[in-house]
């Protein structure tokens, strides 16, 4: 009887025991309410930005965080707003697990940040989350976890930066939010084939930063979730759907390219259209003669008419109001040099007395600069050239004779220059002659009526090219 009393005291004595030592191991483990911060410090890192490092413990929790606040509300709000979400996270998977927990247990949240500038303009914050649970008792690793949350900030407009805002050409396609396609416009195949993992997530679950030069996409290890790779997207393979301001402060090489480009094409097609229209182009040469120009001048007006006049120097001090006439009429002004000599035989000194010294002379008494030369009789050699070159002149011949200086024929004068006269053409006249000014208003009005319009050189050479050796012939 006594040994059975013994039995039953020492069962009730085990049961007791189990019970208060399960009470005990699965007491509550962790207890987040009672946290208390431990320790706090910021510390200024670069202009306007702090660290924030902080510290909490409580029973089998303990948290270290670093976090950069950047003093834009906004941004630091919803920096914050994220660790918060990944700690109740945290949480609440313990709370899932809770029934597995001993009190042995110790948990674990911590928060790396890396700040980086990329120029005065851009910032990027990248936050490293490291969370775990391990039990002793049990000997088992509950929760073992990394994530990586990356931010490109424009300190500028101050706001977070999204791919889209990056690339604004991917934003307007209907595909715009799956990574997979952003892929497709990537021309490197290396590079296509290191994203690939990441093709069916959406643009927003792509953790990326901003570099100096492009983009830095981060790739997770599916197995551990860490960063396994970084790749670098260069801004030059994508810079066509790049956004202007970006293109304009990592890519001015390629920005002055397109922009060199895009001058040339509207040149381009501003030459095109000019050569769809019927242009032609009035020169007189040799004046301004006392009686002849004025009469020109007044016909020219009449029908609204701008020329060119290849004037010689020596005349414009013989008529110096008749020169000034041409200008006020706001007639182009060239030169044709001083006294119409043949200039292939003249030496150096003689060529810069009727090239050079001539363009001053009328330049001084008309108030206009002449840019265009026309070398008498159209003769002219390489060394012409160059003095015309050296005094920014452009050498300027013909496509059509009048013959005026010939035929002294109001008629024939009319039927040559109407006969050979065709879009882009150059008609050489004379305002010396006053057969020349007789036919000038049929030739003006044939002309009108068959759709020519009427411009100087300058404007005409704009939509013709010149000889190999740079003279302006017309067609």
């Amino acid at each position: 009887m006594k040994r059975k009393w013994i039995y039953s005291l020492l069962f009730i004595l085990f049961l007791f025991t189990t019970i208060a030592f399960t009470i005990d191991v699965y007491s509550e483990p962790i207890s987040r309410e009672n946290a208390k911060i431990t320790y706090v410090k910021n510390e200024e890192i670069t202009n306007g930005i702090e660290m924030e490092h902080q510290t909490k413990e409580a029973k089998g929790f303990t948290s270290s965080t670093n976090i950069a606040k950047i003093n834009i509300p906004a941004i630091d709000d919803r920096i914050f707003s994220w660790v918060q979400q990944k700690e109740d996270e945290f949480f609440n998977e313990i709370e899932a697990k809770k029934t597995q927990l001993t009190r042995h247990v110790q948990a674990s949240f911590n928060v790396d940040t890396t700040v980086e500038h990329v120029n005065e303009h851009w910032l990027t914050i990248e936050l490293d989350v490291q969370s775990f649970v391990d039990d002793s008792f049990t000997k088992d690793a509950l929760i073992a976890q990394t994530e990586t949350k990356t931010f490109t900030i424009d300190l500028e407009k101050e706001q977070i930066v999204s791919l889209n805002d990056i690339f604004p050409e991917l934003a307007n396609d209907a595909q715009k939010d799956k990574f997979s396609h952003f892929i497709t416009h990537i021309k490197d195949q290396q590079i296509q084939s290191q994203l690939q993992p990441l093709k069916n997530r959406s643009l927003e679950q792509i953790d990326w930063i901003l570099i100096n030069n492009g983009i830095e996409i981060l790739v997770n290890d599916e197995t551990t979730n860490k960063i396994s790779q970084r790749i670098i997207i260069d801004f030059e393979i994508v810079h066509q759907q790049l956004a202007k301001r970006y293109k304009q402060t990592f890519l001015p090489h390629i920005v002055k390219k397109e922009r060199e480009k895009a001058e040339k094409l509207k040149e381009k097609e501003k030459k095109q259209r000019e050569q769809k229209r019927k242009l032609v182009a009035l020169t007189f040469d040799d004046g301004p003669d006392e009686l002849v120009t004025p009469k020109i001048l007044n016909i020219l007006d009449k029908y609204k008419v701008q020329a060119t006049f290849f004037m010689l120097s020596k005349s414009v001090r013989a008529y110096p109001k008749t020169a000034k006439l041409v200008a006020k009429n706001r007639h182009e002004i060239a030169n044709h040099s001083h006294a119409h000599r043949n200039l292939n035989s003249l030496k150096t000194a003689r060529l810069n007395e009727e090239i050079n010294d001539s363009k001053q002379i009328i330049t001084e008494i008309t108030g206009k600069a002449p840019k265009l030369f026309r070398p008498p009789y159209g003769e002219y050699n390489s060394n012409v050239m160059k003095f015309a070159s050296k005094s920014k002149q452009k050498v300027i011949l013909w496509s059509v004779d009048s013959l005026d200086w010939k035929y002294k024929s109001k008629r024939q004068i009319y039927d040559t220059v109407i006969r050979d006269t065709k879009p882009g053409s150059i008609i050489l006249m004379h305002d010396i002659h006053e057969s020349t000014a007789h036919a000038l208003p049929s030739i003006i009005e044939k002309l009108q009526k068959d759709g020519y319009e009427f411009v100087t050189v300058s404007e005409l050479i704009k939509t013709i090219d010149h000889a190999p050796n740079g003279a302006y012939y017309g067609k």
